[in-house]
């Protein structure tokens, strides 16, 4: 959500709904052999080009309106979102299938934690966040998006592409999106 509005300048109201629409996607695919990990790859793919779609068709065509176009946009966006997963997948409330191991006891019970449902998702959360913060600080395109977020005019006129900054921004968003969704 921050790197989004970071270069777009607005706060998208339809970043919950990709998170959930990753959760949903990873879903479908989970398939008999439960494999998790592959499932999660489609839906980060899956939300990364939905994103994509997003920026091309909607959002783009708003840029120079103001932040309010794109916000009542968003609205929109996640609306239809909402209607589309609750359409196909149904209003009734679904899981992965997946049995947690028992919770290990910490500081002698006085504290316990489930592996699976509380280190899992902290750990992934933290190395996320640790590889997002090195690919905006070191990589090539990473410095266009923090430089794009500065100052998007200047970006522009120092050979920055900003088009792509905004692809790679909601790629980066949705797949962040959809890890989340799949570790809610």
């Amino acid at each position: 959500l921050n790197l989004v509005y970071g270069v777009k300048k607005f706060a998208n109201f339809a970043h919950g709904d990709l998170l959930t629409l990753g959760a949903y996607v990873a879903l479908a695919f989970l398939g008999a052999q439960r494999d998790l990990v592959r499932a999660t790859i489609i839906a980060i793919l899956f939300v990364m080009a939905i994103g994509v779609v997003q920026e091309i068709l909607i959002y783009a065509r708003l840029e120079g309106r103001g932040p309010v176009a794109p916000l009542v946009a968003s609205v929109g966006v996640a609306l239809v979102l909402q209607s589309s997963i609750a359409a196909y997948f149904g209003p009734n409330i679904v899981s992965y299938g997946i049995r947690y191991p028992d919770n290990i006891q910490i500081l002698g019970g006085v504290i316990s934690a489930n592996p699976l449902r509380d280190f899992i998702p902290l750990t992934v959360g933290f190395v996320s966040a640790i590889a997002i913060l090195l690919y905006l600080k070191y990589a090539k395109l990473g410095k266009a998006m923090r430089a794009t977020a500065d100052n998007r005019d200047l970006a522009r006129v120092s050979g920055v592409n900003t088009r792509l900054v905004n692809w790679a921004t909601w790629a980066f968003g949705g797949g962040s999106a959809a890890v989340a969704g799949v570790l809610v």
